[in-house]
């Protein structure tokens, strides 16, 4: 499992996945649940607001996962990686 990311952004209290990756042969055992629900309770002690991140808009697998953990897309990304768009997604998480 890999996970990183950065509690600050332009001053405001959010988090913001980088990379959160999951061992194929680790995937749909719950391990991501896990994974997710720890840095998200972390992010809510350290009073984040919001947690966001960015994904290829073609992983269906992952935009599924963080559908059903309460994420929304809130932003298309033409040209996110090269000629492969991206979305940008979010989840608030209460009170900043």
């Amino acid at each position: 499992m890999r996970a990183a990311l950065t509690l600050l952004r332009n001053k405001q209290p959010q988090g913001r996945f980088y990379t959160l990756g999951i061992e194929r042969a680790h995937r749909r055992s719950g391990a991501g649940s896990l994974l997710l629900g720890a840095l998200e309770e972390w992010l809510v002690k350290e009073d984040a607001g919001y947690v966001t991140l960015e994904t290829r808009a073609g992983r269906t697998g992952a935009w599924a996962f963080f559908r059903a953990h309460g994420y929304a897309k809130t932003e298309d990304l033409p040209g996110y990686c090269g000629e492969v768009d991206g979305v940008r997604i979010r989840k608030d998480l209460g009170p900043a």
